[in-house]
């Protein structure tokens, strides 16, 4: 396979992102350091984790595919395209049949739930296959 070749404007737009996601990134684990030495223990260590990084990285997709600096130039992305769509399918169906049985936790025992999670991973793959749809 052949090495992906941007344009200028799509690694300056990358660049930039990067530089913003990195920020916030910053934030994040400074906001979670803040609240752990203040209030206690806020999640468990893997959820935590993951919640600092999906965040940042929710916002790079978001904004390269919305930025237009995802993809090489002229490169249609429809299996890209059906894969995240299944999973955002998959994802929000096994979310809602969790919150209609009412295994649905938010808080327990005082911290996020372990469920929180998988509603960022499938809020990212959600986000990126409307982002792609009205790319298009």
């Amino acid at each position: 396979m052949g090495k992906v070749k941007y344009d200028e404007f799509q690694l300056a737009k990358r660049h930039k992102i990067a530089y913003q996601t990195l920020i916030i990134l910053f934030a994040m684990v400074w906001i979670s350091g803040y609240v752990k030495s203040s209030y206690g223990i806020w999640a468990e260590p893997f959820l935590e984790s993951l919640i600092i990084m999906a965040v940042p990285g929710i916002y790079f997709a978001g904004a390269s595919i919305w930025q237009g600096a995802y993809l090489r130039m002229n490169d249609s992305p429809k299996m890209i395209l059906l894969l995240f769509g299944f999973v955002a399918v998959v994802g929000l169906l096994a979310v809602s049949i969790s919150i209609f049985s009412g295994t649905f936790h938010i808080i327990e025992d005082g911290q996020l739930g372990g469920d929180i999670g998988f509603v960022l991973i499938c809020s990212l793959f959600t986000m990126m296959f409307v982002l792609l749809v009205v790319r298009r």
